[in-house]
């Protein structure tokens, strides 16, 4: 999640702009998460240009096309921020259809993200090359549609999609070359014979 979470907390609540729940979503069911209780979760910094994060999914391409695989790259979390409107499969156009760029990053501030960790188990069938799908979900307290309260930025080793969240409880959705789809989730064994 970018620029992690500004809190207030106190002994009744955790508040601020940006406290958010996170989990990941099988169908309509949440999955149970193990991690600290706000008063004692851990944290650390990690400066943006040291997250990585690979680009290439949001480009709109021929179903079945071999320019897929070659456009694929790694950047970095400031990078994208300074460049978002290079990353969305639609960016916005201004009334004579130039394309506006977006700068999300404010150097002298944006330097560092928070973050803090926590697991959360994928229920994933028997069988050979089976895959699970699954959406990360987004409990934002102060997220309404009129007003948005946070972009989302989820980053897999298969690509980034960004999303704005708009309501309390939001899927997060992958975004495969322009059409929304679910993460997928494959057990441990199989990625190693992936090569993973």
């Amino acid at each position: 999640m970018y620029h992690g979470k500004i809190q207030q907390e106190t002994r009744s609540r955790v508040g601020g702009p940006n406290i958010s729940d996170m989990t990941l979503q099988v169908d309509k069911t949440r999955m149970p998460v193990i991690r600290y209780s706000n008063f004692s979760d851990k944290t650390w910094d990690v400066r943006m240009e040291k997250i990585p994060l690979v680009i290439g999914n949001e480009q709109l391409a021929e179903p079945d096309s071999d320019k897929k695989k070659a456009t694929f790259k790694t950047i970095t979390l400031s990078e994208y921020l300074k460049n978002v409107h290079e990353y969305m499969s639609y960016p916005l156009k201004d009334g004579a259809g130039k394309i506006i760029r977006m700068n999300l990053c404010n150097e002298k501030e944006d330097t560092h993200v928070i973050m803090s960790a926590q697991c959360c188990m994928l229920p994933i069938p028997d069988g050979d090359n089976v895959e699970a799908p699954f959406n990360v979900s987004l409990y934002n307290y102060q997220a309404s549609r009129c007003s948005p309260s946070v972009l989302t930025i989820v980053s897999t080793s298969k690509g980034t999609s960004a999303q704005l969240i708009r309501h309390g409880n939001q899927k997060l959705f992958f975004n495969k070359h322009g059409t929304k789809a679910a993460f997928f989730g494959t057990k441990i064994d199989r990625l190693s014979q992936d090569g993973y």
